[in-house]
């Protein structure tokens, strides 16, 4: 008679000279999964890979936020602070006074060895890259794409005219973006024929307000949030 329970994962047990197939119970796979990543993070912290100058792993009391990641990489330009080394992957973000806010200003980038003896709060100035682009890159290894970065973004924009491709609009009066024909989770990549240009308004699917405020309204309304509220409001006086 069949049970009514799902069946979980087979998992092969070598013991002895004979092996046999049983189910794992519900769940088990989950927690040799959580056991396993439990020991890698272990491992990590006796290594001391994760971080500079004997630190096990990078501190969580340093919160680095993604704007302030990005002003302190664009002001470093992928350099230590103290010595020029040039390798991003072994710089690491520290606070300047130990106290101060987690700002851009009160950050020092500094690599392994210039880091040595310093003590307090730190992370890798490299995060970890988004799921968006894990899957960029996945693929772009498929097909063969080169990967979009900020100059080829440039030149893409000036090769198809420096304008938006559906409106025309030039990229004086509006910003320029660069669109993708088929979304990265959708299984799209970087490559020429998949890209196109739009200005923000076409590429967010935006329209000026009809109520003439220079506000924006998505598609397909009319007026921009404010102006609905607004109205909305004046109808109940």
């Amino acid at each position: 008679m069949r049970s009514g329970r799902r069946p979980g994962r087979e998992i092969r047990w070598l013991g002895g000279s004979d092996a046999r197939s049983r189910r794992a119970p519900q769940g088990a796979h989950r927690v040799m999964r959580d056991r396993g990543a439990q020991k890698a993070t272990q491992q990590m912290g006796r290594t001391g890979a994760e971080g500079p100058a004997g630190i096990s792993a990078p501190t969580s009391d340093l919160r680095l936020s993604p704007g302030a990641r990005a002003a302190v990489a664009r002001r470093c330009g992928g350099a230590c602070e103290a010595c020029g080394l040039e390798w991003p992957w072994l710089l690491y973000v520290f606070r300047v006074d130990p106290a101060g806010p987690d700002g851009a200003a009160n950050l020092l980038v500094l690599c392994t060895r210039c880091s040595q003896g310093r003590t307090g709060p730190f992370r890798p100035l490299l995060g970890e890259p988004s799921v968006r682009e894990r899957l960029r890159a996945a693929n772009n290894r498929r097909t063969g794409a080169a990967k979009l970065t900020a100059a080829r973004r440039r030149r893409l924009i000036a090769a198809r005219g420096g304008r938006c491709q559906v409106c025309g609009v030039p990229g004086s009066e509006r910003q320029l973006d660069v669109h993708h024909r088929r979304g990265i989770f959708a299984g799209g990549d970087d490559a020429e024929e998949n890209l196109m240009v739009l200005c923000f308004a076409c590429h967010h699917h935006l329209r000026p307000c009809e109520a003439g405020c220079g506000r924006w309204a998505k598609l397909p309304a009319r007026l921009c949030r404010r102006c609905q509220t607004e109205r909305l409001i004046s109808s109940w006086v």
